[in-house]
């Protein structure tokens, strides 16, 4: 059974590594900090296609304590590597990163594509996608920089994520990701929707005038400025992509009523508290602005679009959600606050370690079908808001090296044949239970079998052969 991953960084921690190892092997470390989508693991899992996000780090992120202290001491991850990073331009290490991976194909294993027909079955089939606006900022304008991808000779790519984890003010407001260094202001989001350069780049990559297509992926954007982009002449008429998601499980409209205590208001950022969202059985819902709302599901469904369900534990909602912060004017002008408790205040915040943790083994009770589960109740979210049509926009965003705690289920892109077996035992059980306590709901699941392939594979191949023109 072949694999598609629409989001994963099969380069991004070889890249910021000493790289006394090669691109295949899986370097070590703890927990997030090691690979998860290592060229062999990638191999091992029988991932065909796959989109790879090329990410130049943005400069907080390699400044920060997780990398700078934390990284350094348990990882393979380079102290040089960051501070080359913080003296290049970001556009320039888009092409260190690509000459990189390509230097690595010395068996012919695997097959960068210009086109879907070159793709080939028997090798690892490669698309490319930029994960933040900040990447086209360097040398030209950021409109010439884009124009260059677009039509590069070589390398395709197919989708640009406006933002990331840090302040992008003039090209879009990002919703907060960072789960540490919460007193680092550049995580925080500060703005209101999308700026000039976003709207910039939005124009130029659905242009086809200048080059192949790029579609932007909204995935990192705050909700109103994905509000803004669904709106965008742009943008109408064209499938929209969401590479590596979850679900709130409720509707923007109702962000309000799960509001836990006082929004304590800083400056120009406002720190938010939710409830748990419930769902099937003993799973949750991540209710954090990063996930879509259920306005949004029907959206994309709608458009043609594709969705790819991340396999980070925090995003499926498998954690208890800690507070995230919002852009003071956005969360004024989005959220009925009428009935929240607002709390003004310059509170400080302590300050990060001062040396790097010490490693200490944990037992660690792998919640396998748990965290299965999770995956399942956005799958079964996702279909019970956006119709029957919602089963063909699914597929793997796994985020895999992109710096996540991933699900007990699927630790690395080599346990996905195990993965696929697991929802096809869960799902059945879940509509189930579901249907015990809702007996009118249909999730139209046909040939449960059928229905995970495609989820797996069938979705994203077909998409990009869709849309790839």
């Amino acid at each position: 059974m072949p694999f598609f991953d629409c989001h994963l960084h099969t380069t991004l921690k070889y890249f910021l590594s000493n790289r006394k190892k090669s691109l295949w092997d899986a370097l070590p470390g703890i927990s997030i900090l090691q690979s998860q989508s290592s060229l062999s693991q990638v191999k091992a899992g029988d991932v065909k296609l796959a989109v790879c996000a090329i990410f130049p780090l943005e400069k907080p992120m390699s400044s920060a304590v997780l990398l700078q202290l934390f990284g350094p001491s348990l990882t393979p991850i380079d102290k040089n590597r960051l501070n080359d990073i913080n003296n290049s331009q970001y556009f320039d290490l888009i092409w260190d990163e690509l000459k990189t991976l390509e230097s690595a194909d010395r068996q012919q294993e695997f097959k960068i594509l210009r086109s879907m027909s070159d793709y080939d079955p028997g090798k690892i089939n490669m698309l490319f996608s930029l994960e933040g606006g900040h990447s086209l900022y360097g040398g030209g304008s950021i409109v010439e920089n884009l124009r260059t991808i677009k039509n590069h000779p070589k390398y395709r790519f197919v989708a640009i994520n406006l933002t990331h984890l840090t302040q992008q003010e003039d090209i879009c407001t990002h919703a907060f990701g960072m789960k540490l260094l919460k007193k680092n202001d550049e995580f925080k989001p500060n703005g209101f929707g999308i700026g000039e350069d976003g709207n910039r780049i939005i124009e130029a990559a659905y242009d086809t005038s200048s080059g192949p297509r790029i579609l932007i992926d909204l995935k990192h954007m705050s909700l109103l400025s994905r509000k803004q982009f669904y709106a965008h002449p742009s943008v109408q008429g064209h499938p929209i992509l969401a590479s590596h998601i979850g679900v709130t499980g409720i509707s923007y409209k109702d962000i309000h009523k799960i509001i836990n205590g006082a929004c304590v208001v800083d400056r120009e950022f406002v720190e938010v508290k939710y409830d748990r969202v419930k769902g099937i059985g003993d799973t949750h819902f991540n209710p954090w602005s990063i996930n879509l709302y259920d306005e949004e599901i029907k959206i994309i469904v709608a458009s043609g679009g594709l969705m790819g369900l991340n396999l980070d534990q925090r995003i499926q909602g498998a954690d208890n959600p800690k507070g995230e912060y919002w852009s003071l004017k956005e969360f004024r002008h989005t959220i009925d606050t009428r009935s929240l408790q607002i709390k003004l205040t310059n509170f400080e915040l302590p300050d990060e370690p001062s040396v790097a943790p010490v490693a200490k083994e944990r037992g660690l009770v792998l919640n396998v079908k748990k965290h299965l589960r999770h995956f399942a109740n956005t799958i079964l979210h996702i279909v019970e808001v956006g119709g029957p049509a919602a089963w063909d926009c699914m597929c793997i965003g796994s985020d895999f090296d992109g710096m996540i705690n991933p699900l007990n289920c699927c630790q690395s892109a080599r346990d996905f044949p195990a993965f696929r077996e697991g929802l096809i035992e869960a799902l059945p059980e879940m509509i189930a239970k579901s249907k015990k306590n809702h007996p009118r709901l249909n999730y139209h699941e046909g040939d449960i079998v059928e229905k995970v392939d495609k989820i797996c594979f069938g979705n994203g191949f077909r998409f990009w052969s869709e849309n790839l023109a």
